[in-house]
């Protein structure tokens, strides 16, 4: 039996047939021009974010370089780190805060302890329960799970990532920014100011004083040198970070032979070392290399909370002046007090009044003061 195919049936097949082949070489030719969006593979670089423009709206310019516009500030905020929970504290947006993270509540860690009501929901920045609670802003960090903030980013939730934090110009800058998108840079300017004249009243202080050589340790032995936070607070404290005499810079591990080698006058532990002092020299001593190190010789122990000496915010400068505080034994003084003057945010040298009242010992800063463990 033979099957007779119409003249119309054919060149409708002959229609279908092309059609198929044009749509072949179609697909075929943008799959060979196709180009993956670079900015959403990871592995690739993340920047910090920006903002653009001094009034609402503005433009926030996220980690790959995407545009989103801000018609007013962000009302709706995930804060997916520690950092983030204190920044929005001390700016004072706590109002706009749907989600900080369950370390807001680690007294070990947090500075904001108490500031949240448990009504906020505390994350454990996972995708999922950020997604789930549709924010208008999420904070994160260089230190933020790269896949994290990538899938925020895909789904078109702004993120505000701060750049860096390995100094205090840094701190100052990043509350700046988030400042920026929550319309409190007044509040930020307060904070920041602040911050630079207790630092600056510890640089005064410490002026005159001799330099004693520190070394910052952690239990595994990890320390800092030059281009680290730590470094500027050991500093700006009047002491010498003893790691900086290396060359070695950011963060790195010490054994401790190394450790030992370089000794340092002053120890500076985290609480994560020891809760105290006698527990910290019940440690060294039981390896007999730190025995004959000035340091443990002299007792000269340093022991400070985790939330200041981990803080990546304002809160930090309190772990300067503890530090000043146990460097220098008699810097909150009257007389060092009267040696002090401000104008601004500068502080400097009293003449008038340096060399008077020296047996005074009037307590100046008492709270700086209980921020580490000393004796």
């Amino acid at each position: 039996m033979k099957v007779w195919i119409s003249p119309p049936s054919i060149a409708r097949q002959l229609i279908l047939t092309s059609t198929l082949v044009v749509t072949i070489a179609t697909s075929a030719l943008c799959f060979w021009h196709f180009t993956p969006r670079e900015k959403l593979i990871i592995g690739g670089a993340l920047t910090g974010s920006k903002v653009i423009g001094e009034q609402f709206p503005k433009t926030i310019i996220d980690p790959i370089g995407q545009d989103y516009p801000l018609a007013a500030p962000a009302k709706r905020i995930v804060s997916a780190i520690l950092a983030g929970d204190e920044m929005l504290q001390q700016l004072k947006a706590q109002d706009h805060v749907i989600s900080v993270t369950h370390l807001a509540d680690d007294a070990i860690f947090s500075n904001v302890v108490g500031d949240y009501p448990k009504s906020i929901h505390r994350n454990h920045a996972e995708i999922e329960e950020i997604l789930s609670m549709t924010p208008d802003l999420v904070i994160v960090a260089p230190y933020t799970n790269a896949i994290t903030v990538r899938l925020l980013l895909a789904n078109q939730i702004p993120v505000m990532r701060f750049p860096q934090y390995n100094s205090f110009e840094d701190i100052a800058d990043n509350i700046a920014l988030l400042a920026e998108v929550l319309d409190k840079k007044e509040q930020a300017q307060i904070v920041v100011k602040q911050m630079w004249q207790r630092i600056r009243l510890i640089e005064c202080l410490v002026n005159s004083e001799p330099k004693p050589r520190v070394l910052y340790l952690t239990l595994n032995g990890a320390t800092t040198g030059t281009g680290t936070l730590t470094d500027e607070m050991i500093r700006y404290a009047g002491g010498i970070n003893v790691i900086s005499e290396t060359g070695i810079t950011g963060m790195t591990r010490l054994t401790h032979e190394y450790a030992v080698s370089l000794r340092p006058d002053v120890l500076f532990l985290t609480d994560w070392f020891a809760k105290t002092k006698w527990e910290a020299l019940r440690k060294l001593n039981e390896n007999p290399l730190w025995q004959d190190v000035p340091a443990v010789i002299n007792k000269r122990i340093f022991i400070i909370s985790a939330r200041i000496s981990g803080t990546v915010t304002p809160h930090r400068v309190k772990g300067i002046e503890a530090l000043a505080a146990e460097l220098h034994p008699s810097l909150y003084s009257s007389q060092n007090k009267n040696c002090c003057a401000f104008s601004g945010m500068k502080s400097s040298i009293n003449k008038n009044t340096c060399n008077k009242n020296p047996n005074n010992k009037t307590t100046l800063l008492p709270n700086a003061m209980n921020q580490g463990e000393t004796s």
